[in-house]
Order: structure tokens, then sequence, then C-alpha cells
């Protein structure tokens, strides 16, 4: 199972942060825009329920930093990682994981709605294109919040 150290996190809000988390190893972490790892967390002796999955937040920009971006709402991993998890922390992690990606080419207009961090898959397919200057046509991004 790969790992990776945190190496940065970045207080948000009152209950969203920013985690930076570099991979361990010479190899590039190679993800596509919209694709999650899982991490395992010292939250329970069960392997089953100490794994939780995290968006990526940046692009694939074949570097080994990958952001996160994660609210606490009461979870035991999100606890785990506002309370307990700082700079130098080791995370093992599998992945990457998920077909939530892309289509390649982009022939359509695309229109992503979400709310909160789950614009993290968006933020990342975003810079992705935008970055790596691929044909798009129009980008529509609809974001709700739950209060004012």
């Amino acid at each position: 199972m790969p790992t990776g150290e945190i190496i940065k996190v970045v207080q948000q809000s009152p209950t969203t942060r920013q985690f930076f988390l570099k991979v361990n190893g010479e190899e590039p972490f190679i993800f596509k825009a919209g694709q999650f790892i899982t991490m395992d967390l010292p939250i329970h002796e069960r392997r089953r329920k100490r794994l939780r999955s995290y968006s990526i937040a940046n692009n694939p920009n074949e570097g080994n930093i990958l952001e996160f971006t994660i609210t606490h709402m009461g979870g035991e991993g999100t606890d785990y990682l506002f309370n307990k998890a700082k700079e130098g922390t080791e995370i093992k992690f599998k992945g990457p994981g998920g077909v939530f990606i892309l289509p390649e080419p982009v022939e359509t207009d695309l229109v992503f709605i979400c709310t909160g961090t789950g614009v993290a898959p968006f933020r990342s397919m975003i810079f992705d294109l935008l970055e790596k200057d691929k044909p798009h046509k129009n980008i529509h991004l609809i974001f709700g919040t739950r209060y004012t």
C-alpha cells in the first residue's frame, strides 16, 4: 500500500481545511482529474472501518503532491485528520480510483453541479483542461451552499 506524508494543512473556514499529501517514492503519482484515493486511517482495529475516500482537488501534474479539501462534519475519518494528523503524519492509501472523469476529447459543454467540498473533482478537471490547454467547449459550474 502506498504511503504519503502530510506536508501542509491550510484552514479554509472553521470546518474546512486543505490537506497536501506528498506521495512517498521517486515515481510520479499518476491519476486522472476527477479521481480519488482511499486513505487507511488509524481510527479502528478493523481495516474496513478505517477506509475513507477523498477526491483529489489538484490537477494531474505528474508530480507527487496531492491536494484535498475536506469538511469536518463529525465523521471519524475527518475527526482524525482535523484533530490528530498534522504536518509530518504518514498516511497509507490506495488508489487512484473512480471513473468520474472527463471524456477525451471533450466535445460538448460541461455543466458541473456541486455543493461544498464536492467541488474538488471539478476543480481538478478545470485545472487539467486549462493548464494543459486541452480543447473544450463552455464550462458551467453551479455551486450551492447550505448556509449563507
